[in-house]
Parts: structure tokens; C-alpha cells; sequence
């Protein structure tokens, strides 16, 4: 089976500190996958998006969220899915893997 991964150059910040996106990959390649709510994370979704990318996502492959101390989840990997789940294919859920503190730490 192919593992989807996004490249050795594709990263992501949070809290101020840079990940490897792979890495992220790899570490929650196990995780549990959730029907998650998309309006938890639309509230980032701006207009200046790449639309080719999103309209080559594949919205089967599960996005990687995480909760700020806030409360507010945001979208570690899958900004593009999100856009066409919520936009093209009008859907209120998505296949999502939690990324708790735990998981973070082996980041």
C-alpha cells in the first residue's frame, strides 16, 4: 500500500516552532481516523488558496487537526482538502486525525 506523504521540503507551523510534515505523517500513520466537523476549521480558510492543489485533493486521505489552548482547532495537513470538502463537494464532515500534545512531543 502507498503511503501519502507530502515531500522532504513540505512543512508546517505551530506554537511558533516549524514541523516536517512527513514527520507528522509518520507519526500519526496509526492514529484513529474521526468524522470531524468542518466547520471547526473553515474560520481559516482565505481566498488566496491554491486551486489546482485543491482541486487535486483527495478528500479521502484524512486531514491532521489539533485544539489550541483556546479551544479554536486548526488544520495541520490538509488546508486543501478542507477547502474542497466544504466548498465543492458540500460536505460537513471529514476523515481526521486528532493530533494531541502526546503526539507532538514525538514530533
Amino acid at each position: 500500500m502507498e503511503v501519502y506523504s507530502e515531500g522532504p521540503d513540505s512543512t508546517f507551523t505551530h506554537m511558533g516552532k516549524t514541523y516536517s510534515v512527513d514527520r507528522l505523517l509518520a507519526v500519526t500513520r496509526n492514529a484513529p481516523i474521526v468524522d470531524f466537523p468542518l466547520d471547526r476549521v473553515t474560520w481559516m480558510i482565505d481566498d488566496d488558496y491554491d486551486v489546482k492543489r485543491m482541486r487535486n485533493a483527495d478528500t479521502s486521505v484524512a486531514i491532521c487537526v489539533t485544539q489550541l489552548p483556546t479551544g479554536e482547532w486548526v488544520t495541520l495537513d490538509g488546508y486543501h482538502r478542507v477547502i474542497k470538502a466544504f466548498y465543492v463537494e458540500k460536505r460537513k464532515t471529514i476523515p481526521a486525525k486528532i493530533v494531541t500534545e502526546q503526539l507532538f512531543k514525538q514530533l
